[in-house]
C-alpha cells in the first residue's frame, strides 16, 4: 500500500511538471511573438525615415494591392463559375421532376384507362 501511494505521489509531481514546462513554453513563445512584432515595427519606422526606404515601401505596398486584387477577381470568377454551375443543375432537376410528372400522368391516365376498358 505504501509503495503504490508513493508511485501515485511521483506520478503527480511528474504531471506538474509536464504541465510547468507547457506552461514556459506558451510564455516563451509568447514572448518571442510579442518581440518579432516590436522588431517589425522598428525596423518599419527606420525604413520609412530615408527614402530610398519609403520607394521600397511604396513598391511593396503596391504588389501587396495588385496581389489582393488578383486574389479578389479570381474569387469571384470562381464564385460566378460555380452560380452558373448551380443554376444549371437547377434547370435540369426541374426539367427531370416536369417530365417524370408527365410520365407519372401519362401512366395514371393509361392506368385509368385500362381500368375503365376492363370494367
Amino acid at each position: 500500500m505504501r509503495h503504490t501511494t508513493a508511485v501515485a505521489y511521483d506520478e503527480g509531481c511528474r504531471d506538474r511538471g509536464v504541465a510547468s514546462r507547457k506552461k514556459s513554453l506558451i510564455v516563451k513563445s509568447l514572448f518571442w511573438f510579442a518581440l518579432g512584432i516590436a522588431g517589425g515595427f522598428v525596423a518599419a519606422h527606420l525604413v520609412n525615415k530615408d527614402p530610398r526606404g519609403q520607394e521600397l515601401l511604396a513598391q511593396l505596398d503596391s504588389r501587396i494591392g495588385e496581389f489582393t486584387d488578383h486574389m479578389s477577381d479570381a474569387y469571384h470568377q470562381q464564385e460566378t463559375r460555380l452560380s452558373e454551375i448551380i443554376d444549371d443543375a437547377k434547370g435540369v432537376t426541374a426539367s427531370a421532376v416536369d417530365r417524370a410528372s408527365e410520365a407519372i400522368g401519362d401512366a395514371a391516365a393509361s392506368a385509368k384507362t385500362a381500368a375503365s376498358s376492363t370494367d
